[in-house]
């Protein structure tokens, strides 16, 4: 490839200088996309980038932190208002009359603190993408006012002001609320708005449906102050309980992991003790191990750790003094205690 050519793919600027052709780039692009995911991310990825080609109303539903905004994002750059801009807004931060300002917009003096003329989120997604996130979250009224602006093909009118006003976006939603279950819809969000915005809907899985991408990320992201990939860094034990986990959080809950993980100095130096303990550091007693696994530390480290094929000594030894000093608070004084490290600790 010519020099910078292939910057230019992966980060998505024009490469018209380079001679290429559009279509052949953007082919390319999702190529690389998909590469770094798993199966099922990347079977949600290519429903999502169908979507954006045929200028298709996206809902992605899945639970929080699966990488919904990550997905929407997506649409936006394989969409035709790719050079437009992308706008997000999380429908849970906000209520009532405040949701709507931020949204369409206010008139100064519709409410207090309304000193100026404030344009809303919608305007600023003109010629755009505009995400809706958490949108089963909005109130009564706003999904009413956004009905008719869908209805309408983008009119609104700003809080307070009766002039009407049009803008061209393209909407994306997301939701971790199944809003297609016709008892939820009754209860808080309006069917007639559900079939407006669910053109395509796309389901996206947790994270411990997704092993794939849990090596992946692993793969991508490095140990804090170190230039050690995580995954190299892990023993192969290590890894295996990382992707057993069921990990609540997803992705968040994986962010927070890896950065309580202490920095190593060598490949394959953390081992499952230092895993499970920055595993559990986070769950604050919630669900800290994989299903069907002992819940102690100990025995959830015992389990995995009693194959010892292929560790080395050293490792068996590392992972014995680790496992004492946290039952006893500190490394063995004396023959009398060194005599207490048993099985339990291997």
């Amino acid at each position: 490839l010519p020099f910078g050519f292939r910057h230019a793919i992966e980060t998505g600027l024009d490469v018209e200088a380079f001679g290429g052709r559009e279509e052949r780039v953007h082919v390319r692009r999702r190529r690389i996309e998909h590469q770094r995911h798993g199966v099922a991310h990347r079977a949600a990825h290519g429903r999502v980038a169908d979507a954006a080609s045929a200028g298709m109303r996206l809902v992605l539903l899945g639970p929080t932190g699966s990488g919904k905004e990550i997905l929407a994002r997506c649409y936006h750059r394989h969409s035709p208002r790719a050079q437009g801009p992308f706008v997000a807004v999380n429908c849970a931060l906000l209520r009532g009359d405040l949701l709507y300002a931020q949204l369409f917009g206010a008139r100064r003096g519709s409410f207090t603190g309304a000193i100026a003329d404030l344009p809303g989120l919608v305007e600023s997604a003109q010629a755009g993408t505009l995400f809706l996130d958490e949108i089963g979250e909005l109130d009564g009224e706003t999904q009413r006012a956004l009905l008719r602006f869908l209805d309408s093909r983008g009119e609104y009118q700003r809080l307070g002001d009766p002039k009407p006003r049009r803008v061209d976006a393209q909407l994306v939603c997301a939701t971790h609320v199944d809003l297609s279950n016709p008892e939820i819809c009754q209860a808080r969000f309006r069917e007639d708005l559900w079939y407006r915005i669910a053109v395509r809907v796309v389901h996206v899985p947790p994270l411990r449906e997704r092993p794939e991408d849990i090596l992946a990320y692993l793969r991508r992201h490095r140990l804090r102050g170190t230039q050690l990939a995580v995954s190299d860094a892990l023993t192969a034990g290590a890894l295996e309980r990382v992707l057993r986990d069921p990990w609540p959080g997803n992705f968040r809950d994986l962010e927070n992991f890896v950065s309580r993980l202490p920095s190593a100095i060598r490949a394959h130096s953390l081992d499952v003790l230092v895993v499970e303990r920055a595993i559990v550091e986070g769950r604050s007693g919630r669900a800290a191990t994989p299903r069907g696994e002992p819940a102690t530390l100990r025995e959830s480290s015992r389990k995995v750790v009693m194959p010892l094929g292929e560790a080395g000594w050293d490792e068996i030894s590392a992972q014995a003094s680790r496992a004492f000093c946290q039952d006893f608070g500190g490394p063995p004084r004396g023959w009398g205690q060194m005599q207490k490290i048993g099985r339990a600790h291997v």
